[in-house]
Order: C-alpha cells, then structure tokens, then sequence
C-alpha cells in the first residue's frame, strides 16, 4: 500500500478512499489512519473532524502508531473535543507501546507530563 504522506491530498483523496475504506474494513490500522486524516483535514472530501477521529480510533485499535498519536494530539488541543489531558496522555503512551521510537510523540508525551 502507498503511505499517505507520499501523495498529493488531492490524488489521496482520488485514489485512496476506496483503497483505504477496503483495507481498513480488512483490520490494517494505517489504512483506517489515512483514511481518517482525509476526512479530518478534508483532504479532497468534506471535512468531518468527528469521522476522521472515529476512524483514528479503529486505526490505534488496530495498531496504528500515528492513529493514536492523532488521537493524542487532538485530545491535547481541544478540536473538536473538550480538552482532555488524562486522554491524550493515554492515546500518546499507547503510540508508543506501538513504535517506542516515535519521535514525535515522546515530545508530546514529555510536554504533556511536564
């Protein structure tokens, strides 16, 4: 499968929600994590921040180090939830259970906790 982040918005959008819908049904957590920044960001499709995290969620259920990052960094900053810190600490630790190198959330992590 073609990572997300090598494609246009655009062309992901164009190419990608069938291809993401089908492997995301299928339990591939990344895909259910692209298809979720699509619809939250509105890449190509209406912006539906509320699907988008539904589907981050099924994409950390099933594995998906970046969905749980999402997941994190949305319970961080409020949108389009109530900030929750308790939360986002959770979705960024199990980020890391995931992919215990991930840069990005450590910093989270750690600023969170700090």
């Amino acid at each position: 499968m073609v990572g997300m982040y090598l494609l246009a918005p655009a062309l992901q959008a164009q190419v990608g929600v069938p291809e993401y819908s089908i492997a995301c049904d299928r339990g591939e957590g990344d895909a259910c994590y692209n298809l979720g920044l699509l619809y939250y960001e509105g890449w190509g499709l209406i912006q539906d921040k509320w699907k988008g995290m539904a589907l981050f969620a099924k994409g950390c259920d099933r594995g998906s180090a970046r969905a749980c990052y999402n997941l994190g960094a949305i319970y961080a900053n409020g949108d389009p939830v109530g900030q929750d810190r308790v939360k986002a600490k959770m979705y960024m630790r199990r980020a890391l259970s995931l992919d215990p190198g991930y840069s990005q959330a450590k910093q989270a992590l750690a600023a969170l906790e700090g």
